[in-house]
């Protein structure tokens, strides 16, 4: 008799289900896909999916740092840092946002954007999009999740235009008369089917800032105020980002300290909430604030040659030195990661091999998909890289 059989005699298949599978990391349940018929029609039931995701959400996620040249950098290593151990950790290609565990990263040398899961090799290649040539370098980009119609979108800014594609239909198109400038060129914040942006309106001169949110069930803009900051100085120096399901803003306020606001009831100002002000031990000379893990409690900075961890709880400060990484004339950016099931490919959208060489270099598509990561599941053959919740401790 088969393994399979002895543990669907001894096990009620709802509590296999319910109890065991769901709880499996992804490598695990591709290999148990090969088992028999009925465990690859469960595995891959949507329903067991979103089973699947909603336990793998809530064990908490990691982060992934990048830098906007396409080098990705292993965090916790950097502690204890060894130039060797980097040689592998470049690629071409930059992180542009992430949800339930798919992957937005655009390819660098070829400008193409790709929706990947890294945990179950799915992906799509995105067709190009129609934006006329422009000098300017600077753009941002959105990916979010329409649950209405199930659909993954993703948005991109260029100046004067905004474009969204969605995977459903396997298409671009434009959104008229955007009329707002986005003030930070960095993947835009994903929360409950709203993706959000620091902006400014395009035609007035002025320097009030506000979020935008762009809807993608009936993909309409909104506006939503900024906290009443007792000082309006450096609102430059504001990271949005998501707190308990809820939208926050970290806002470095002069050199050595930074304040976190949240936003407990979308739309309304008088619903910021500032929970506290982080001082820091010594002057932030070229900071950019890259993350804050509510999990963990960890605030994540870039000062110059330097990564800096910040524990709010204990009010512990973990410096580190990366100039041997080259890091310091880069932006970086920060996002988080868990993997699921979740397969981006819908209605066909899934891009053959003959399809894959007329749109890459070969050994340049290889090098993307090649390396590897390890997360708290288990090892994968991708170019990702995680920062563990709790970074350790040493003496700076």
């Amino acid at each position: 008799m088969s393994s399979s059989s002895n543990i669907s005699n001894s096990l009620p298949l709802d509590i296999i289900e319910e109890e065991i599978l769901t709880r499996l990391p992804v490598k695990s349940l591709k290999r148990f896909q090969c088992v028999s018929q009925s465990w690859n029609n469960l595995i891959r039931n949507p329903l067991f999916v979103s089973k699947h995701l909603i336990i793998n959400q809530s064990k908490g996620a990691q982060i992934l740092v990048n830098r906007s040249t396409g080098t990705q950098i292993l965090v916790n290593q950097i502690m204890s840092y060894n130039p060797s151990d980097y040689q592998n950790y470049t690629s071409d290609y930059s992180l542009l946002g992430f949800c339930n565990g798919l992957l937005c990263v655009k390819v660098l040398t070829t400008s193409r954007i790709i929706i990947w899961n890294p945990a179950s090799k799915d992906y799509i290649i995105l067709p190009q999009k129609k934006t006329p040539n422009s000098s300017l370098e600077e753009e941002c980009y959105g990916f979010g999740y329409d649950a209405k119609s199930d659909d993954y979108i993703v948005c991109h800014y260029l100046e004067a235009f905004f474009n969204i594609y969605s995977v459903r239909e396997n298409s671009w198109r434009r959104i008229e008369e955007f009329r707002y400038k986005i003030i930070y060129r960095v993947y835009g914040t994903f929360l409950s089917g709203s993706i959000y942006w620091l902006a400014a309106h395009k035609l007035i001169k002025s320097s009030n800032y506000f979020i935008i949110a762009f809807d993608l069930v009936d993909k309409q803009f909104r506006e939503l105020p900024l906290p009443q900051y007792e000082e309006n100085k450096n609102l430059n120096h504001i990271v949005l980002d998501t707190l308990d399901e809820c939208l926050c803003s970290l806002r470095r306020i002069n050199i050595k300290q930074v304040e976190l606001w949240t936003m407990k009831e979308d739309g309304l100002q008088t619903s910021w909430t500032k929970l506290y002000t982080i001082r820091m031990d010594r002057p932030l000379m070229e900071s950019k604030l890259l993350y804050y893990n509510a999990a963990s409690a960890n605030l994540l900075l870039k000062d110059g040659y330097t990564i800096i961890f910040y524990d709010t709880k204990e009010r512990n400060v973990i410096r580190k030195r990366t100039k041997s990484l080259n890091i310091t004339e880069h932006d970086m950016g920060a996002l988080t990661y868990f993997e699921s099931l979740v397969s981006p490919v819908m209605h066909g959208c899934l891009v053959n091999n003959d399809a894959r060489k007329s749109l890459f270099q070969e050994n340049m598509y290889e090098h993307v998909l090649k390396f590897s990561f390890t997360t708290n599941e288990g090892s994968y053959q991708c170019n990702l890289v995680t920062y563990e919740k709790t970074p350790p401790k040493e003496n700076i």
